[in-house]
């Protein structure tokens, strides 16, 4: 199986994620998004814990975006014709906390392109 996050993002993700672990409710700003190749489906995440669930807001592909945890494994087991199927958005500049991308998707009913492009 293919590994999306590299060694290095993985920590960083972890060093996030101890935060709310310790209680701390910390606005954090996305370190990666993941799109669809073949959909509409999109994350945008912020941290990683230990048990494989990464947070963030994500929208399947439906309008309906959620704040949440998903299991990064299951991410990475999800194929098209034996590729992985989703893949990094090597665009992807954040620099806004997940509140405002969180925000500009409950107004917009979606995750809007003009933020996550």
């Amino acid at each position: 199986m293919s590994e999306l996050l590299s060694k290095d993002l993985k920590e960083q993700m972890l060093i996030n994620s101890q935060d709310h672990l310790d209680g701390n409710d910390v606005d954090r700003i996305p370190m990666i998004q993941l799109l669809t190749r073949f959909g509409r489906a999109t994350w945008i995440l912020t941290e990683l814990n230990p048990r494989d669930s990464a947070f963030g807001l994500y929208d399947l592909g439906l309008g309906s975006p959620e704040l949440g945890y998903v299991s990064i494994s299951e991410i990475e087991s999800v194929t098209n014709l034996g590729m992985l199927a989703i893949e990094i958005d090597t665009h992807f500049k954040s620099e806004y906390p997940l509140s405002v991308y969180t925000e500009a998707a409950r107004l917009a009913v979606g995750l809007p392109k003009i933020l996550i492009c």
